[in-house]
């Protein structure tokens, strides 16, 4: 009896593994560019679109799917009650951003698209 057969090369596994890698990240890429900024980077003046009760995205202000406006933005807190201050607010939206470890909490006053004649300008905060 002489030495058993070698085994064939696997030279695709590599190249399926390359293949792989490659489309993942192009996937990544994709979905980064597609799915558009994070809501927890709007800002005073932007628009959103608010669906149910925990659906809120950044929309452009002339998108016919707009139908809230940013009027003010705070940093570090959860409490909802601030956008009383505001005679204009009519909802408020508490989240959170970042990394698991880190979470940083917000709340967006939002008000009407259009401001009623005589109100004062969206404030920074």
């Amino acid at each position: 009896m002489g030495a058993p057969p070698a085994r064939p090369a696997r030279r695709g596994r590599g190249k399926l593994r390359i293949l792989g890698a490659a489309g993942a990240c192009v996937a990544l890429a994709v979905g980064y560019f597609v799915t558009g900024p994070s809501v927890s980077s709007a800002k005073p003046g932007d628009c959103v679109h608010i669906s149910g009760s925990r659906s809120i995205e950044i929309v452009k202000c002339g998108d016919s799917t707009a139908n809230r406006r940013v009027l003010s933005k705070y940093e570090n807190t959860a409490d909802t009650g601030k956008c009383r201050v505001d005679p204009r607010s009519t909802d408020a939206y508490s989240g959170k951003s970042g990394r698991r470890w880190n979470k940083k909490r917000y709340v967006l006053c939002l008000g009407p698209l259009t401001p009623a004649a005589g109100t004062p300008p969206v404030k920074k905060t």
